[in-house]
């Protein structure tokens, strides 16, 4: 058997990403789990958060016939070790390295251009078009758009939460 170590994928229960990565890592396994940055509203609140690259997936380093594989199925957070026709799926090293090396990205709530539709307040059902992001006096992060409106384009700032994409 093969003493070479390879990745291997592990499918998660629902938002245990984290859950399982630690308690892998704790049974001394090593283990990689891609993060995303977002901005995702809460409380009407602009907010970065991470996310997982790939939800409810894993990547675990095994040496193949020197690896215990029977521990990871017990552990908390882990659903199972994806398999293809019985076999654990193999992950090759460079997609791995691709995934470790790749400039930290942010996927952006809305980018400068997006055409949008104002969804609430006075400005509901007008088309919008995003220009940036920016905070009014009380901190409150808002969006600042471009409306058609009285025959000519007009800069508005509008709460978040009255926004969707078009």
């Amino acid at each position: 058997m093969s003493q070479l170590a390879k990745w291997f994928l592990i499918y998660t229960k629902p938002r245990q990403e984290q859950c399982a990565k630690d308690n892998l890592e704790r049974q001394s396994y090593e283990c990689f789990l891609p993060l995303i940055s977002v901005q995702k509203i809460k409380l009407g609140k602009c907010v970065e958060a991470e996310e997982c690259l790939f939800p409810r997936y894993l990547f675990i380093h095994l040496i193949v016939g020197v690896s215990n594989f029977s521990p990871i199925r017990s552990t908390k957070g882990v659903s199972h070790l994806v398999r293809f026709a019985g076999i654990p799926t193999q992950v090759p090293d460079y997609l791995i390295e691709a995934l470790r090396s790749r400039p930290v990205q942010q996927e952006t709530l809305f980018s400068p251009g997006d055409q949008l539709k104002a969804i609430a307040g006075p400005f509901a059902g007008l088309d919008a078009e995003f220009v940036k992001l920016h905070q009014n006096k009380n901190g409150e992060v808002r969006a600042m758009v471009l409306l058609d409106f009285l025959a000519k384009q007009q800069r508005v700032s509008l709460p978040l939460s009255d926004l969707q994409s078009a």
